[in-house]
């Protein structure tokens, strides 16, 4: 017989892809004092009193935003991008497009970036050396993971135009396959944000690396996932006043 209890039901993941559904456990279950037991995998045997509920994979994030912006002139973290900030953009996408959590890596934990980040739902963390560029975010981003994650997503915060979909399709096919860094294309030009798998980890966290993560990019280039999205956003990179106003023309 089965459970008709739903506060007695069973989670159960479906396949990759975030299918999750409730199983109604074995009447065994419901009368056993406090015991769980764990059917079979198997089709939903209740749809009517246990819907299905689509879920959405998840990975953690690391932002880079505690460069020095020199070619900007201003921090490019905190620079408008169509209403919002780009680190809010940025926080945005890959909060809804299944980041958790979103770590952003800054200068000071009580700076201007770090109260963006706070206030957009990310996590500030503090970069002791931010004098190497990224690749000393991305170490101090992945020292921060409270876990032990299968990987981490990563991006510049002068990248604030990806979307979310292109996020949730990233994770997808990381999680679906075993390549250890997975990149985004569009019309055949890589971009941002990428996902470095946990096995890239302890180089990525080296000490010599001459061309930052590039160094241990190159090493993979065999194993790297490259997934085309209909994203060109993936592409845009926000470096100097020149690209800003290119995207963001000034209006009037």
């Amino acid at each position: 017989g089965l459970c008709h209890d739903p506060a007695k039901a069973l989670r159960e993941t479906g396949p990759l892809g975030g299918l999750l559904f409730f199983r109604p456990a074995p009447e065994a279950a419901c009368t056993a004092s406090g015991a769980v037991v764990f059917s079979p995998p198997g089709p939903n045997p209740r749809p009517d009193l246990f819907p299905e509920i689509r879920m959405t994979p998840t990975l953690p994030a690391i932002v880079a935003a505690s460069g020095l912006s020199t070619r900007m002139g201003t921090s490019k973290a905190l620079m408008d991008a169509g209403g919002h900030s780009f680190l809010a953009r940025i926080i945005g996408s890959l909060r809804d497009g299944g980041a958790d959590p979103i770590l952003v890596v800054v200068r000071e934990v009580e700076g201007p970036e770090a109260e963006e980040a706070r206030a957009r739902g990310g996590t500030p963390i503090l970069n002791p050396d931010p004098g190497p560029g990224p690749i000393s975010s991305l170490q101090a981003g992945i020292r921060a993971l409270s876990a032990e994650p299968p990987g981490t997503l990563f991006c510049p915060s002068d990248h604030p135009l990806f979307s979310p979909e292109t996020v949730q399709t990233l994770i997808r096919a990381f999680l679906a396959g075993k390549a250890p860094l997975v990149a985004p294309s569009f019309q055949e030009k890589r971009g941002h944000p990428v996902i470095f798998g946990r096995e890239l980890f302890p180089e990525l966290l080296q000490k010599e690396l001459p061309e930052g993560a590039r160094t241990v990019v190159g090493r993979y280039l065999e194993r790297r996932l490259v997934v085309p999205v209909p994203d060109p956003g993936i592409l845009v990179d926000i470096d100097t006043p020149h690209d800003y106003r290119r995207h963001f023309p000034i209006q009037g």
